[in-house]
């Protein structure tokens, strides 16, 4: 019978004995009479001489009959690894066999070691850096409609955000505006600095030169008081009506004219007086009747 030489054994020979056996998967014969597990990092078949060393991107424990790929979320960078590495919060792999991790790209994150993927920001928040773990909140005065942003934006004029992490902007209500981006809240009118109608800041009035008014927000323009109404002071919401006994004979006033002598008006939002009629008269200003000179005469 012929057997192979000791270095080329692939059998474990007992002194004396009449035949060899094969070593198990995952052993090598030392010499002719020993055979010995392969160490970890490397593999072997049944019958083999030598042990194969695992490649980068995958495993093996002692005694493996083959090399295993490492998987999703996990990776090994060097051949002859006997285990893989977990990818970081802000890493991701989603291949098996893989020898590095993916950086989450801006707008994306993962918090959990060993990630097979990067999920999107939500609505309402951002990554702006490579690798993040986490997703920052909008702050007040800021929102993100949309999820995979690398930013939020500012609320605009005439809107505000009170909240984190809002998705949309929140319209000032009457009698409040917003003269500037990225507020938290609304001023009130009557506290208003700086805010000119042409840019669309105009709110209910604010900076309405008197003579005209605004009832409307995210206004861009103020309107002229029509003739018969008024605007005494600026930043008016509505023109006021001229009074019964006065009246605004244009455009784009600022003030009433009251009825002279001998004329009256009893209407309100008037551009003109009446006279009195014959046999009727006032004595005061700004009337809104006149008065029977005596008591058989009719106006």
């Amino acid at each position: 019978m012929k057997h192979a030489r000791p270095e080329e054994s692939v059998n474990s020979c007992v002194a004396g004995a009449t035949t060899c056996k094969s070593c198990q998967v995952g052993q090598i014969s030392v010499g002719a009479t020993t055979c010995v597990d392969c160490p970890a990092g490397s593999a072997s078949g049944t019958g083999s001489s030598s042990c194969s060393t695992c490649s980068a991107g995958s495993f093996s424990t002692q005694g493996s009959q083959s090399c295993t790929l490492c998987a999703a979320g996990s990776f090994s960078t060097a051949a002859n690894s006997s285990s893989c590495s977990t990818c970081k919060a802000g890493k991701a792999q989603g291949t098996p066999g893989s020898v590095g991790c993916i950086d989450c790209t801006p707008g994306r994150y993962t918090s959990d070691p060993g990630s097979s993927y990067c999920a999107l920001c939500p609505p309402g928040s951002y990554s702006a850096d490579n690798s993040s773990a986490a997703c920052v909140i909008c702050s007040p005065g800021s929102y993100q409609p949309q999820a995979g942003q690398t930013s939020c934006i500012p609320s605009p004029l005439g809107f505000f955000v009170s909240l984190e992490g809002a998705t949309q902007p929140v319209a000032c209500g009457v009698g409040t505006y917003a003269s500037s981006q990225s507020l938290s809240v609304c001023r009130y009118l009557q506290r208003a600095q700086n805010c000119c109608c042409s840019t669309g800041c105009c709110m209910l009035g604010s900076d309405c030169n008197s003579g005209s008014s605004q009832p409307n927000t995210k206004a861009t323009t103020c309107n002229p008081c029509q003739a018969g109404k008024f605007a005494a002071s600026q930043r008016q919401a509505v023109c006021e009506s001229a009074r019964a006994g006065t009246f605004v004979p244009v455009n784009g006033s600022s003030g009433f004219t009251p009825c002279p002598l001998g004329t009256y008006q009893d209407k309100q939002g008037q551009t003109g007086c009446l006279n009195c009629t014959a046999g009727w008269a006032n004595a005061e200003l700004a009337s809104p009747s006149c008065s029977a000179l005596h008591p058989s005469s009719r106006r």
